[in-house]
């Protein structure tokens, strides 16, 4: 995936795309990735910010092909929605990269 990046007190999570989706992209993914059947999570049981982890029983679905063409740097990326946000996590670390809000 990306390259390991650092917070503040030294602790590494994986370094997000250098597109990151943004609000304005929301709806447009939502429209694409509605047509699949995702399950959403009503709220999450971890913090929604770049580097936190998510569990690994959360269900993770692989970003549809229609996504990774709006943003090829998400390619090989994974996702699940809380509410209707969008949350891309990278598939090896399970750590967030992006929170693309509603």
């Amino acid at each position: 995936m990306q390259a390991a990046s650092s917070t503040a007190d030294g602790e590494s999570y994986a370094a997000p795309p250098t597109r990151p989706g943004t609000p304005s992209d929301a709806p447009r993914w939502l429209e694409r990735i509605g047509y699949l059947r995702t399950q959403r999570l009503n709220r999450a049981e971890f913090p929604l910010e770049l580097g936190a982890a998510v569990p690994r029983s959360v269900r993770l679905y692989t970003l549809p092909p229609e996504i990774v063409e709006i943003v090829p740097e998400y390619s090989g990326y994974d996702y699940v929605l809380v509410g209707d946000d969008i949350v891309i996590i990278d598939p090896d670390s399970h750590e967030i990269v992006a929170v693309i809000p509603a």
